[in-house]
């Protein structure tokens, strides 16, 4: 099913050499952004129990009272990537690995729709 695209090697060359610059990237202690740890905390919650509905962790907001997790489908992926990996490290591999998936996706649609 690889029609009219490019060939599946460029695809694999650029998701690898994606994987290693995300990888370089991501190699240090901690997350470059603070939102990193609200969606470890959301996904560490959602693995040991179920989805979140509430957040009354901002009552001041608009989230207090009518929450909804705009990420719920990132918060998913991240699960199984925490459970295998752990906590910090996980996080790290599932950013790395849907960093490189996602210039992958790009150089095929490019190859594509080019």
């Amino acid at each position: 099913m690889y029609t009219d695209g490019m060939s599946k090697r460029p695809i694999l060359m650029i998701f690898t050499l994606s994987l290693v610059l995300f990888g370089v990237i991501h190699a240090v202690p901690g997350f470059g952004d603070p939102d990193a740890y609200y969606h470890l905390a959301i996904a560490k919650q959602m693995a040991a129990s179920e989805p979140v509905r509430d957040f009354g962790w901002l009552p001041f907001t608009t989230l207090a009272d009518h929450y909804a997790d705009q990420h719920f489908l990132y918060h998913v992926a991240l699960v199984p990537f925490l459970n295998v990996f752990g906590d910090f490290l996980g996080l790290k591999i599932a950013t790395i690995v849907f960093a490189a998936l996602a210039m992958a996706l790009f150089a095929w649609l490019l190859g594509v729709y080019g």
